[in-house]
């Protein structure tokens, strides 16, 4: 370790040769050629263990860096050798290990390590350590759904060191709880199941966790669950009841019930019942002895399998309800409904009734509507009335729904009858009826009372009873003509409950009426006469005031009649052409049950006139209504539009009725205000009312015209023309024309008048215009006249601009006036915009300076500045003179493009155009210019984008537009570069400037986030499709094939983009349609998506199609396999596990006794998972699902079962006689035909293979086999083998007993033998002595000697000793 001479490397860490050493090493003559490096033994690794009781480990040394082995030598802590292994040596390593068997505590030992080749070098030793842990679980017993805990215990724990500890169901890890207890050296791991489902076991497994490679040690723990079903019964108070819990899937419990806080024990309240055990489960019964309210008890159940089980608690509920019936007594063959009502039940429950023949409809049964408020439910028995017919009893039935275990009660409902007879009369007038009602069948007295036929009055009643009779009778003091009911009306005291029985009684009085009518001229008239008290043989005839009869059919008269309640109505109808003035008819009614009547029925007219009247549009109009030959007190006129609105007095109409009804006429009136007649013609009702409720409308015509005037305008001197025009009059119409104010009528050369369609122009010629003049046109129509003004002027002043201007909103304008004549009168000048007065700085927003001849105004023009601009001198004492007049335009700032919004695809075409002012005054356009994203568009059509790409227009030369604009056309291809805003930008003189909205240039696109998505046929995928247009596209999808992915819009989104498109986001759902076929395989289906003429396409990836195996057949304790085919890519993660139906549930299948495979898949995605069962047990014996996780997606395949293959034997025992038949069959369950069916004679070892064979379907046989005659060596036992191909099954054994009949008896004399059947299949014979006349008789020599019984197993009577009968005889003389 020193530095050798001038080395600088210590010979420790030396190479050879010896670093860079030039001197040789002492006495050598070669650098360290003899030298040997010395060897540290300091490279020693001990393994300790920690493990736990029970559990066999192994300690080790481990030596490294050697070049030889090494002696190893272990010692335990008192220094005596124990025996270890040395190991050998692997590489430079060398292990030796101690074995230790079940150690029970805690130890130290030492390895002691010395060299072999080397001995005088020293021995190193290293301690090993070995540490021991106790280790307890604990089991429990809960009830099903509820929480459980086991505990794992490991003692002689240091602190800070715990070892690690998992809990697993099967290869599951689960997670637990840990306390640790270092005061106790232990820590205890708690595993909570939160709702346990059904027996589960649980492993805990303890293992070191500061040194790794100790040996774990593994205990299991039972969460075992049972049930409890307790149920809630409804009873009747004070009715014994029983509360019942039944336990199942335990055998060994302890219980107890309480009530509140107390615990019942049998008493005079209750008795608490033992567990009994039925089917194996538990019952605990409760005996309520006399219930009489509502109570819950407390059901309380504990394992007593495992002690440290947790107590648990149901609750019972004992609903008490009452029972109160509603009998009724009711006339006889009257439906009636009698009632059963529950009280105090919480919810609904089922009443039914008895005490009839089911099924008979006669009888309606109603078992009510629960209500929850009054807690009450109340069921009906309907009864038809023709089986109410005598007192009977009917029973109703109560029964719980929700708690079926409660015991039904009944109660018994009466329902008892009773006859009512009323008499009925038919009378003249002038006769006083009595009317009786009779009450009979009863044995109490009945309420009656009487009622007219309006079911109101009660009118007087005098009663008189009698045995089971009661009488009521009714003294009728004022009759009326037809037919008139009474009612006597019956109601129980007995059973105040009852309904009230009504029966009629009939009065029937002769009586004859008419009606009679007054309506206009020329309208169709109904006139009745009605005959009552009559039946239907009577009749009615017509006749008119000449004695003519009258018969419907010659289209002038139509006669009705219609008989209804003891009334004969006859109605005749006279055509409107016959009612033309008043008229008398005749009606007669006979028959064989009255005597002839006759009564006159007048018709009565009236007329009314209603004259159209024409006015001009916008004048008062005056509408008349006249009426005249009314025979009547009064008449009311009333108005209507044409939609039959009443209309009534209003700034608009007036409405007179005119004078009262006088010498049969009246006239009424509609006066129309200016306003009314505005619309042109119109159409009114005259509404003439003389009889009440019988109304009759006229329409009234109001016809218009209407009259335009056309002024004229010229310079002094010229001539002028007038014109006055009448259009749209229906009658004779004349004009003439005056100077206003003056009544002169103007000559008839100086005017002209032509005839136009449905009116007159009329032009007045003025040869010399001087001054402003005034004319009057008068139009004459009907009598009236209507009077309108036309206006000459003259003008002698010039305006500038001449001519109309258009102006830019802003500019400023100035607008002279000049006075052309040489001579100027006094005066001054105005000017008016729109024909209103402008003064300077007032509402025409301008400024005004005048001189001698010459006004100017100058304003900034807006939108108020535009209308009609002129100016006039205003002359003292004369007529102003007056300019022409311009019309001022006001141009607004601004442009516009068309479209603002622009769409294509990529590579198409598309032009934008933009519109702006012209010909505008002050301001000279010069140029349209563009620019795109901010920069200008150059002459030749080049542009750069936000992005500075180069972009390509072409502008088209600008050229006039409509409407005095200009127009640049823009024109372009969409591209990905040409999207961003794009602006028109003129050029006018003056600088002047234009708002212009903005262009956007779009692309359409159209994108989707994926083009191939993979789904199962339970779980459908989704892609999405994103389309950006000016517009919402329609879209389409297509599938390259049919039948087998189907899709639908999961959601369609659309949002506005700028530039006034929109973005439309469909998300398109994939489902499975289609069947797997005879083949599976992954299926690829592609897909094509269009919008417009946009297309996507991609595919759709099928994986997940199972096809479960065929059913399995097979033997109890024998191996079986179960497999499922499905499909799946070979990139996919997958996931089987399979399930077994266990009580209508699947279940996962338990880890032991079971093997799940999984195969590769084939070329076409599909894989096999098969079931390995080690031993079919009972359990097996349902069906399977296999279900398949593929990349987190779950399926489940269709149901496969496992069938057991029996044999049942018919019976279990057979007993036959010699000689007889034997007779053996089993029915036989199997996978396909038996391929070989044996009887074994299992005593002898005999096999009988000729049996009978017979199917009941493909999986079930009958199996026979017959053996005749029988001997006594068939007894013995059988049993049937069955063999299915590979698949073996036998019966279980069946006895047969062969019994040996005994021979023939003889008959001792006067006597025979009776047999006698015994058990076991013997019999015996008794002697009977034979039956004697009445001179002798018969009597048994020996008493004793009377039977003699055949054992059949051997086939011998026990004697065949019989005594005769000795025959006695009465002595002789």
């Amino acid at each position: 370790t020193t530095p050798f001479g001038n080395c600088t490397t210590p010979f420790g860490n030396c190479t050879t040769p010896f670093g860079n050493c030039t001197t040789p090493f002492g006495n050598c003559t070669t650098p360290f050629g003899n030298c040997i490096t010395p060897h540290s033994l300091s490279g020693i690794i001990p393994h300790s263990r920690e493990i736990v009781q029970g559990t066999s480990t192994t300690l080790s040394c481990e030596v490294t860096s050697l070049t030889t082995k090494v002696s190893v030598v272990w010692k335990d802590s008192s220094g005596q050798e124990v025996t270890g292994l040395p190991g050998s040596l692997v590489g430079s390593k060398q292990t030796s290990t101690l074995v230790l068997t079940n150690p029970l505590q805690d130890a130290t030992y030492s390895c002691l390590v010395k060299s072999i080749q080397f001995n005088t070098s020293p021995e190193f030793r290293k301690t090993v350590n070995l540490h021991v842990l106790t280790m307890s679980t604990t089991n429990t017993e809960v009830l099903k759904g509820k929480e459980g805990k086991v505990k794992c215990e490991v003692g002689n724990v240091e602190e800070g060191k715990v070892p690690d500890i998992t809990w697993k169901k099967g290869n599951i890890v689960v997670t637990s709880s840990l306390t640790e207890d270092y005061d106790n050296r232990k820590v205890v791991s708690t595993l909570t199941v939160d709702a346990a489902t059904g027996d589960n076991t649980y492993t805990c497994t303890v293992v070191s966790s500061r040194f790794p490679n100790s040996e774990p040690k593994t205990e299991t723990s039972e969460v075992l669950t049972y049930d409890v079903t307790c149920h809630d019964i409804d009873v009747k108070k004070g009715v014994i009841s029983y509360v019942t819990c039944v336990v199942s899937g335990t055998t060994d419990v302890e219980v107890s019930w309480k009530l509140g806080d107390k615990t019942l024990s049998t008493d005079q309240n209750y008795e608490v019942k033992a567990l009994a055990k039925e089917n194996e489960n538990l019952n605990a019964v409760l005996a309520v002895k006399n219930p009489e309210a509502d109570a819950t008890f407390t059901f309380i159940i504990r394992s007593k399998t495992y002690p440290q089980s947790p107590t648990f608690t149901v609750p019972v509920v004992l609903n008490m309800y009452e029972i109160v019936v509603t009998g009724k007594e009711v006339k006889s063959e009257t439906e009636t409904t009698i009632t059963c009502q529950i009280t105090g039940i919480p919810e609904a429950m089922t009443i039914g009734w008895s005490g009839y023949p089911s099924g008979d409809v006669a009888y309606v049964m109603g078992h009510g509507d629960y209500d929850s408020v009054s807690k009450s439910q109340t069921g009906t028995l309907t009864v038809r009335g023709d089986k109410v017919t005598g007192d009977k009893y009917y029973t109703c039935a109560i029964t719980s729904k929700s708690n079926p275990k409660s015991i039904p009660q009944e109660a018994p409902v009466a329902l008892h009858t009773y006859r009512v007879d009323v008499t009925s009369f038919s009378i003249k007038s002038g006769t006083t009826p009595v009317l009786t009602c009779t009450v009979s069948d009863i044995g109490n007295p009945v309420s009656i009372t009487w009622k007219n036929q309006d079911a109101s009055k009660v009118v007087t009643e005098t009663t008189v009873s009698s045995d089971n009779k009661q009488k009521s009778t009714l003294t009728i003091a004022d009759v009326s003509e037809g037919v008139t009911t009474y009612t006597c009306i019956t109601k129980s005291k007995l059973l105040p409950g009852s309904d009230s029985s009504s029966t009629v009684g009939t009065l029937t009085v002769f009586g004859l009426t008419v009606t009679e009518v007054q309506l206009p001229v020329g309208n169709r008239a109904t006139i009745t006469c009605a005959a009552k008290g009559v039946s239907a043989a009577a009749s009615i005839s017509w006749s008119d005031q000449r004695g003519t009869a009258l018969s419907s059919g010659d289209g002038k008269y139509t006669i009705n009649s219609i008989f209804s309640s003891s009334t004969l109505t006859s109605t005749l109808e006279v055509d409107q052409s016959l009612v033309t003035e008043d008229r008398v008819y005749t009606c007669t009614v006979s028959g064989s049950d009255v005597q002839a009547s006759t009564r006159e029925v007048n018709l009565y007219t009236y007329n009314v006139d209603t004259p159209t009247k024409e006015v001009e549009v916008g004048s008062p109009a005056t509408l008349s209504c006249v009426v005249a030959n009314v025979d009547a007190p009064s008449l009311s006129i009333s108005w209507t539009d044409s939609q039959g609105q009443a209309l009534k007095d209003n700034e608009i109409y007036t409405i007179r009725s005119g004078e009262e009804l006088k010498n049969g006429g009246q006239t009424g009136t509609l006066v129309i205000a200016e306003g009314g007649t505005n619309s042109g013609d119109g159409l009114f009702n005259c509404v003439v009312e003389v009889t009440e409720g019988n109304p009759f409308s006229f329409p009234v015509t109001m016809e218009t015209f209407s009259t335009s005037i056309t002024n004229a305008q010229v310079k002094t001197g010229e001539k002028a023309a007038l014109t006055c025009t009448v259009t749209n009059s229906k009658r004779d119409v004349k004009i003439e024309w005056t100077l206003k104010g003056n009544t002169t009528v103007l000559p008839a050369d100086s005017v002209t008048e032509t005839k136009r369609g449905d009116g007159l122009e009329s032009i007045l010629m003025v040869a010399d215009a001087i001054g402003d003049t005034s004319y009057e046109c008068h139009v004459r129509v009907e009598g009236a006249t209507y009077t309108h003004v036309a206006t000459l002027e003259t003008n002698d002043l010039s305006i500038s601009p001449s001519e109309d201007t258009r102006v830019f909103e802003g500019s400023n304008l100035t607008l002279t006036c000049t006075y052309k004549t040489s001579r100027i009168s006094d005066g001054s000048f105005v000017w008016k915009l729109n024909d209103v007065k402008c003064v300077s700085g007032g509402t025409c927003g301008g400024t005004i300076v005048n001189d001698v001849k010459t006004s100017r105004l100058s304003l900034t023009v807006k939108e108020s500045s535009a209308g009609t601009w002129g100016c006039s001198f205003d002359r003292d004492g004369k007529d102003p003179i007056k300019s022409s007049t311009i019309t001022l335009s006001v141009v607004p700032t601004s442009g516009t493009v068309s479209p603002t919004s622009l769409w294509g695809k990529s590579g198409t075409a598309n032009t934008i155009t933009c519109t702006v002012p012209d010909t505008v005054y002050q301001n000279t356009l010069t140029e349209i210019g563009w620019h795109f994203d901010g920069n200008k568009v150059s002459a030749d059509g080049s542009a750069f984008n936000s992005n500075n790409d180069v972009i390509k227009f072409t502008i088209k030369k600008s050229a006039s537009g409509e409407a005095d604009t200009m127009i640049s056309v823009l024109s372009f291809t969409h591209s990905t570069t040409a999207v961003g805003v794009l602006k028109c930008s003129p050029v006018y003189s003056g600088g002047q400037a234009l708002t212009i909205p903005e262009a956007h240039l779009n692309l359409i696109t159209l994108t989707a986030d994926r083009t191939r998505v993979t789904l199962t046929p339970s779980s459908p995928a989704s892609i999405t499709f994103i389309t950006t247009s000016e517009r919402k596209l329609t879209s389409t999808i297509t599938m390259a094939t049919t039948g087998t992915v189907t899709t639908s819009d999961k959601s369609d989104t659309t949002v506005d983009v700028v530039g006034g498109g929109k973005k439309q986001t469909k998300v398109v759902e994939f489902e499975w349609s289609g069947s797997s076929g005879s083949v599976l395989g992954v299926v690829t289906v592609g897909f094509k998506y269009t919008a417009d003429d946009m297309e996507v396409e991609g595919e759709v990836i099928v994986v997940g199609q199972s096809s479960a195996g065929g059913d399995v057949w097979g033997s109890l304790g024998e191996k079986s396999q179960l497999s499922c085919l499905f499909t799946a890519t070979s990139t996919s993660s997958i996931k089987v596990m399979w399930l077994r139906k266990e009580g209508g549930a699947y279940k996962e299948i338990p880890s032991q006794g079971y093997k799940n495979i999984l195969s590769s898949p084939t070329d076409n995605g599909v894989y096999t998972a098969t079931l390995f069962i080690d031993q079919i047990q009972d359990a097996d014996v349902t069906e399977f699902q296999a279900q398949i996780t593929i990349d987190g997606v779950t399926i489940t395949s269709d149901a496969v079962s496992v069938k057991k293959a029996s044999v049942v034997m018919e019976t279990t025992s057979f007993s036959v006689n010699t000689g007889g038949k034997l007779d053996l069959s089993a029915v036989v369950e199997g996978p396909s035909t038996p391929t070989r069916v044996a009887l074994e004679h299992t005593d002898l070892g005999e096999s009988m293979t000729d049996v009978t064979v017979v199917a009941d379907s493909t999986t079930k046989w009958k199996i026979t086999k017959t053996i005749t005659p029988v001997f006594k060596s068939n007894s013995g036992t059988y049993h049937f083998r069955i063999t299915f191909g590979n698949l073996q099954v036998a019966s279980s054994a069946i006895s047969v007993t062969v019994r040996i009949d005994c021979r023939p008896l003889t008959t001792p004399p006067n006597s025979s033998l009776e047999k006698e059947t015994l058990p076991n299949e013997n019999y015996r014979y008794r002697v009977r002595c034979k039956s004697g006349d009445s001179s002798t008789t018969y009597l048994l020599i020996h008493e004793d000697k009377t039977l003699a019984t055949c054992d059949t197993s051997t086939g011998t009577y026990d004697t065949t000793d019989l005594s005769p009968c000795a025959r006695t005889v009465a002595p002789t003389t």
